[in-house]
């Protein structure tokens, strides 16, 4: 099996681009995940070289859609799961990254009640120091994304024949 660094986003991700708010997954446990976003110029939640509130707190929640993605794609042989954001709630921004950057993200499942997840978020800059923290909820469905796996864009993901947009998805 590869690395997980090496396993495309896109594998383990509902979301296309340009909505990809992660580069990689590069730590996974069955109730936790690692994962980093290098900041470019080119993200749509960068304003004047700055990743917005938005971005970092999509960034989160797209972390804790990897490690749900991870789980049901390579320990379980499933497709990835679709879900939303269900409450953001103790949100800390307390600084944001700048394009070149890149930020480590870590989730951390503090309980989970039938489809429903919570999670403790923190984002640290590559000097470990913190960025942002907070607590999303994210609620599952039983519904799957049909991700294609694949090493490159242009992935297509659909369900029941359809392509599906962007949106908050994890």
């Amino acid at each position: 099996m590869m690395e997980l660094r090496e396993i495309p986003v896109e594998n383990i991700l509902p979301q296309r681009s340009p909505f990809i708010m992660i580069s990689r997954i590069t730590g996974y446990e069955e109730v936790a995940a690692c994962t980093e976003l290098d900041v470019t110029k080119d993200n749509i939640f960068v304003d004047d070289g700055l990743l917005s509130y938005s971005g970092l707190i999509e960034n989160m929640a797209q972390t804790c859609a990897a490690m749900v993605g991870y789980h049901n794609r390579y320990v379980l042989g499933n497709g990835v799961c679709i879900g939303m954001i269900g409450a953001v709630r103790n949100v800390m921004i307390h600084s944001l990254p700048s394009v070149g950057q890149t930020v480590s993200t870590r989730i951390e499942v503090i309980t989970e009640v039938f489809n429903v997840k919570m999670a403790k978020a923190e984002i640290r800059d590559a000097g470990g120091n913190l960025m942002a923290e907070g607590i999303m909820k994210i609620a599952l469905t039983d519904s799957q994304a049909q991700v294609e796996a694949s090493s490159g864009p242009g992935n297509e993901y659909t369900k029941n024949g359809k392509p599906m947009g962007g949106g908050i998805k994890a």
